[in-house]
C-alpha cells in the first residue's frame, strides 16, 4: 500500500523566488476595503454563466474609471516585476481586458482547475479575508526560475513537485503566466451555527499583468461548509493527477509553447516595425514647421487610436463595428394569420436596416485611414485586413444574412441563460429567506410579532 504525500504550505519568502513565487505588500494608500466592498455588489446586469455549469456574477472593472491601476503598478509591485522579472521598463505593461467573477455563497465548488494564464506574468492581489476562512491556496506544479535568481533545485523542478501558497490580505503574489497552478476551494475552519454559515465572505482580486496584455480577475467567495470536499479533492489529484497529465499534457503542451512563439514573434515584429516608423516620422518632422509637426503628431495619435479600436472590434468578430457603424436593426419575422377559414400571410420586415452603400462607403473610408502606407501605427495592417474580411462578409447579402442570423442565435441564447439565472439567483435567495424566517420565528416564538414591529419602528 502506498502512502500519501502531504502537499507542503510554503510561507518562508526566500523559499518562494527560489521557486518562481514573488510576495509583496499591497501600496498603503490603496483602499482594499473599499474596493471589496465595492466590487462584491451585485445586480442583475452583472449575471453570468461559467464552463463548468456554475453561474457567477461578471463585472467589467473597465467601467471602473476611478481603480487605481497605475497607483498598483507605481508601488513594491512594479519595482518587484522589475526586479525579477523579464520587464525592462513598467510602461510596456498594457491593459486590454479587466473584470471580475463573484461566486455565490451557495456554490458547492469554488476550486479553479489547473492551468496556465494566457500572459508573461501574473499578480494575485488579496484584498480582503475573513478571519475564520481557510482554503482558496494556489497549488503549484514544478518551479520556474526568477531573473533575481540563480538557477532552482533539480529535484523540485518537474511538475511532479508541488506546493501550496496562502493568499494573505494586503499581500501580492507575482509569478510566471506559464507557472501550471490552480486553486482550491475556500473552505471555513471555525464552525459558526448553521444559520450564520453563509455570512462569512473572502474577496480575491487576481490580477494578470504581462508585458503585451493584462487581464484583471476578482474572485468573491463566501465560505463552504466542506472542509472534507476539499480534503478529498487534494488526495484524489495526488492518486490520480500524474496519470492524467501524462495523457493530456503532451499535446496541449507543445501546442500551447507553439502559439506562445508565434504570439512572441509576431510582438517581436510589430515592436521592430514601429520602432522604424517612429524613426522616418522623427525624421519627416525635422523638415515640418511648429504648426506642422502638432499637426502631425495629432494625427499620428488618431492613426493609433483607430487601428486600436478596428482590431478590438476584430477581436469580438463584431464586423459592423469594424466598420465604425452601429447596428440598431430590428427583424419582424413573416407570420401567417387565420381568419375564419381564410389564411392570411404577413410578409416579415425590418427597421434601421443598413444599407449596402452604406457599409460600402464606411469601407472605403476605414481602408483609407488604416492603410499601411498612410497610417503610423506598426499594427494598421492587421486593421486593413480586417476592414477589408468585414466589408467582405457584410457587403454580399448572402453571408451578411447567414452572420446577422449567427449573432442573432447567440444573442437569443445569452438572453436565455441570463434569465434562467436570474430565476435560479431568485428561488435560492427566496428559499434562504424563508429558512431564515422559519429558524427566526422558532427562536423567538411568541415574541417574534413584537420584535418585526419594532424593528419597524427602528428603521
Amino acid at each position: 500500500m502506498t502512502s500519501k504525500c502531504t502537499i507542503p504550505v510554503v510561507e518562508d519568502d526566500q523559499v518562494l523566488l527560489r521557486y518562481g513565487i514573488c510576495r509583496v505588500p499591497l501600496p498603503l494608500k490603496f483602499d482594499a476595503t473599499e474596493w471589496a466592498m465595492q466590487l462584491s455588489q451585485i445586480t442583475p446586469a452583472i449575471m453570468a454563466a461559467e464552463g463548468d455549469n456554475e453561474y457567477a456574477f461578471y463585472r467589467n472593472i473597465l467601467e471602473e474609471p476611478d481603480f487605481p491601476f497605475a497607483s498598483i503598478l507605481e508601488s513594491e509591485i512594479g519595482a518587484a516585476i522589475l526586479r525579477h522579472f523579464a520587464v525592462s521598463n513598467l510602461d510596456d505593461i498594457r491593459l486590454d481586458d479587466a473584470f471580475c467573477v463573484h461566486y455565490n455563497m451557495s456554490q458547492h465548488d469554488t476550486s479553479g482547475s489547473r492551468h496556465k494564464d494566457p500572459s508573461d506574468i501574473t499578480v494575485n492581489l488579496c484584498l480582503e479575508k475573513s478571519e475564520d476562512a481557510e482554503g482558496s491556496q494556489v497549488l503549484f506544479y514544478g518551479t520556474q526560475v526568477l531573473h533575481s535568481v540563480e538557477g532552482r533545485a533539480e529535484d523540485i523542478k518537474e511538475e511532479s513537485f508541488r506546493f501550496l501558497v496562502d493568499q494573505h490580505p494586503m499581500q501580492a503574489t507575482v509569478h510566471w503566466g506559464n507557472h501550471i497552478h490552480q486553486t482550491t476551494n475556500l473552505f471555513g475552519l471555525k464552525r459558526p451555527p448553521p444559520s450564520l454559515r453563509r455570512g462569512g465572505m473572502t474577496i480575491f482580486l487576481f490580477a494578470i499583468l504581462c508585458t503585451f496584455a493584462c487581464r484583471y480577475q476578482v474572485f468573491i467567495r463566501a465560505q463552504s461548509d466542506d472542509y472534507e470536499y476539499v480534503q478529498a479533492v487534494l488526495e484524489e489529484d495526488e492518486l490520480y493527477g500524474d496519470d492524467d497529465d501524462a495523457s493530456l499534457d503532451e499535446l496541449q503542451y507543445k501546442a500551447q509553447q507553439e502559439e506562445i512563439l508565434r504570439q512572441r514573434q509576431a510582438r517581436e515584429a510589430v515592436e521592430k516595425l514601429q520602432k522604424e516608423k517612429d524613426e522616418t516620422f522623427e525624421r519627416e518632422l525635422k523638415s515640418l514647421n511648429e504648426q506642422q509637426q502638432k499637426i502631425a503628431r495629432k494625427q499620428k495619435k488618431r492613426d493609433s487610436r483607430t487601428v486600436e479600436l478596428v482590431l478590438r472590434a476584430a477581436r469580438s468578430e463584431n464586423y459592423y463595428e469594424v466598420l465604425g457603424l452601429r447596428n440598431w436593426e430590428i427583424r419582424i419575422p413573416p407570420r401567417q394569420v387565420k381568419v375564419g377559414s381564410f389564411a392570411l400571410r404577413i410578409p416579415g420586415f425590418s427597421l434601421f436596416h443598413i444599407s449596402t452603400g452604406a457599409i460600402r462607403k464606411a469601407y472605403r473610408s476605414l481602408s483609407r485611414a488604416v492603410h499601411p502606407d498612410k497610417n503610423r501605427n506598426a499594427r494598421a495592417e492587421e486593421a486593413f485586413i480586417a476592414v477589408e474580411n468585414a466589408a467582405t462578409v457584410l457587403s454580399e447579402e448572402d453571408s451578411r444574412s447567414e452572420y446577422d442570423q449567427t449573432i442573432w442565435e447567440v444573442r437569443r441564447e445569452n438572453r436565455r441563460k441570463v434569465l434562467a439565472l436570474a430565476k435560479s439567483v431568485v428561488d435560492r435567495m427566496f428559499g434562504a429567506s424563508v429558512r431564515a424566517v422559519a429558524i427566526l420565528r422558532k427562536i423567538l416564538g411568541p415574541f417574534s410579532f413584537p420584535v418585526f414591529l419594532l424593528g419597524l419602528l427602528i428603521v
